[in-house]
């Protein structure tokens, strides 16, 4: 809108004004001769201003439409964007959860599964070996279950921001202004 506006010719109106006064002139009553070190003249102007581009003031009007279709493509992406993150937030916590929930069973029978490897080869019947594998197997489960639930807390505060829940705390980060 600037731009085409800029096309348009700029009528004013004003009023000019002249003093200069020396102390140690005459005044002149002559209306032909002015002397330039002692008078008084003020006048109405009117006038307008117009510039000739020659297409460039078309070319900067397309330009600056080309901005604003930028600017609303921009603005219909997110809008359309922020519904989608919201549900790939929402669907990696669902997914996290039930990883967690599988990996915490697993846990569970890993440790079953040591303490019977334990208690066997303190009786002499099970098999060090068994025992070796059942603690690297409890070890590795346990990993994947914190792994999980950290996964978990994780897509919960992604889809917290997602959502826009965290607004006062990213405020904070920002830095201040001046």
């Amino acid at each position: 809108e600037v731009e085409r506006k800029q096309g348009y010719p700029l009528f004013f109106v004003g009023l000019l004004g002249d003093l200069a006064y020396a102390s140690n002139r005459d005044r002149l009553e002559n209306p032909y001769v002015i002397d330039p070190l002692y008078h008084t003249a003020i006048g109405p102007v009117i006038g307008f201003k117009y510039n000739l581009d020659f297409g460039i003031r078309a070319g900067k009007v397309k330009e600056a439409q080309a901005e604003v279709q930028k600017l609303e493509a921009l603005r219909e992406h997110a809008l359309d964007g922020i519904p989608l993150q919201v549900r790939d937030a929402y669907t990696t916590v669902v997914e996290a959860e039930r990883n967690a929930k599988v990996l915490s069973e697993a846990y569970d029978n890993a440790k079953q599964w040591l303490v019977a490897s334990s208690s066997n080869v303190d009786l002499g019947v099970g098999d060090p070996d068994d025992l070796a594998d059942a603690f690297v197997q409890y070890a590795r489960t346990r990993a994947d279950y914190l792994q999980a639930v950290f996964a978990y807390v994780y897509g919960l505060e992604q889809l917290a921001h997602a959502a826009g829940q965290d607004l006062p705390e990213v405020q904070r980060l920002a830095p201040p202004k001046p």
